[in-house]
């Protein structure tokens, strides 16, 4: 992009950890680099509707990914396969369509850790999304409690914690 350049950026405000403070710093960047930057900040449930629409005009957006199966499958085929589910940025790559397949069907766990790692470096390539913060969710509980489980979902599951 040439200096000068307006870029369109989104936010939701108040959804994740210091949402708004994260665009803000995007844009500081993007504006040091000489372009200008629309900035956005949006209520979550409008939001949503917003960058799902691929008429919306988007360009930047700011949006967390949780994958509640723990399988790498189930946290880049729906955002980064050509015609994923969640595919919202229109990616759009072969190489890393043909690694999806192919650690889809691979059953050797060795193989198939190897092949999500080519996977993700060759997004990391591409760059279709920037990764700027990966979130922890602490839990705390008492010595004297057992069965609980955090999820990648932000939801902690007590279905099956008990006293000792």
């Amino acid at each position: 992009m040439k200096p000068g350049t307006t870029i369109k950026l989104w936010t939701p405000e108040g959804r994740y950890l210091m949402d708004r403070q994260i665009a803000e710093f995007v844009q500081a960047n993007l504006e040091a680099v000489g372009l200008k930057v629309e900035f956005q900040k949006w209520e979550w449930g409008a939001y949503t509707k917003a960058y799902r629409d691929p008429n919306s005009g988007l360009e930047l957006f700011l949006v967390s990914w949780a994958v509640p199966s723990n399988d790498a499958d189930g946290g880049l085929r729906p955002l980064f396969m050509t015609n994923g589910t969640n595919n919202y940025t229109v990616f759009s790559n072969k190489t890393i369509d043909d690694l999806l397949d192919k650690g889809m069907k691979t059953v050797n766990n060795d193989e198939r850790k190897k092949i999500y790692a080519d996977t993700l470096k060759a997004i990391k390539d591409q760059a279709p999304w920037i990764f700027l913060v990966e979130m922890k969710q602490p839990v705390g509980v008492r010595k004297n409690v057992e069965g609980v489980t955090s999820l990648n979902t932000e939801l902690v599951d007590l279905r099956t914690a008990v006293k000792k």
